[in-house]
């Protein structure tokens, strides 16, 4: 849960145990999902109480270097599994290959991320078996600003390539923004 939405329940929690405030469970004909509360002449909005998912990929190199097939299907299950869990948003944390000069790793990584394309907004992160330390090149050929620049979700990047950017979602009732920030 966001912090606002934490918020938001402590304080409910809290005017609920001392009475002063009730929380009305919605009718029929009220939107599924959704809690109104009232305090003497306030009336606060209805919250949306959507669930969802947001699914994190660490490290994944061994899988690139050795077996593209578990991390083929770790991201075939995650489309599998769009509707069911409600997924808005795929982030990962980086090292999608192990050695940052192995093509056929960053081919591997690039085959599994893409089953994500149209199906889900997401995210890759640099990390330092990619390059961090060393030459980002294929990082940048892989998963650069070209590849995301023409998606909704995508908001851009700072400095040059694409190994710090943010992403704009929605998800319940909140919008998000996700930064991708590099390490050290």
């Amino acid at each position: 849960m966001n912090r606002k939405t934490v918020l938001f329940f402590g304080i409910l929690i809290t005017l609920s145990a001392l009475g002063l405030i009730i929380i009305h469970q919605p009718d029929a004909q009220s939107q599924a999902n959704t809690v109104t509360t009232k305090y003497e002449n306030w009336t606060f909005p209805a919250y949306n109480l959507e669930n969802f998912t947001i699914i994190v990929l660490p490290d994944t190199q061994y899988y690139s270097e050795a077996n593209p097939h578990v991390f083929d299907n770790q991201t075939q299950w995650i489309v599998n599994n769009i509707d069911e869990l409600n997924i808005v948003f795929v982030s990962h944390l980086g090292d999608l290959v192990d050695e940052w000069y192995s093509v056929e790793q960053w081919v591997n990584a690039n085959n599994s991320m893409s089953k994500l394309d149209d199906q889900v907004p997401w995210a890759v992160l640099l990390g330092n078996h990619d390059g961090l330390y060393t030459d980002p090149d294929n990082f940048e050929i892989y998963f650069g600003r070209e590849r995301f620049k023409n998606e909704s979700w995508y908001g851009g990047a700072h400095g040059d390539g694409n190994k710090n950017s943010y992403q704009l979602f929605s998800a319940g009732a909140d919008d998000y923004l996700f930064l991708n920030i590099q390490y050290d």
